[in-house]
């Protein structure tokens, strides 16, 4: 589990600025557009809808921030943020990377 009173730098201005964020009608419908994207893009039976599942899954698990999550996994959290809203993609060796921290197994059939 992650020690909260020990964030980086930027684990604490994204924090504030997603509190700043929320604070305004049109920072809340923001928010919630960015976790609808979240969410379309995990839905679906494919790999990558599968990965981004178990990200979430583990994120929450482990208690960690996005940004957290992302710099264990040796990957830009900006690029990170990008394919789990399904807005971007990932090189194969950082597909490689979350695919051990969460846990999958790939199995041909």
């Amino acid at each position: 589990m992650v020690d909260r009173t020990h964030r980086t730098p930027e684990e604490i201005a994204r924090s504030a600025s997603l509190n700043e964020l929320e604070a305004s009608p049109e920072g809340r419908e923001k928010a919630a557009e960015h976790f609808r994207k979240l969410r379309d893009a995990a839905a679906g039976d494919g790999f990558s809808a599968v990965l981004r599942r178990a990200i979430t899954t583990e994120i929450i698990r482990r208690n960690m921030t996005s940004i957290a999550f992302s710099t264990s996994a040796g990957v830009d959290p900006t690029a990170f943020e990008s394919f789990r809203r399904g807005e971007g993609t990932l090189p194969s060796d950082a597909i490689d990377r979350l695919v051990e921290i969460a846990g999958l197994q790939v199995v041909s059939h």
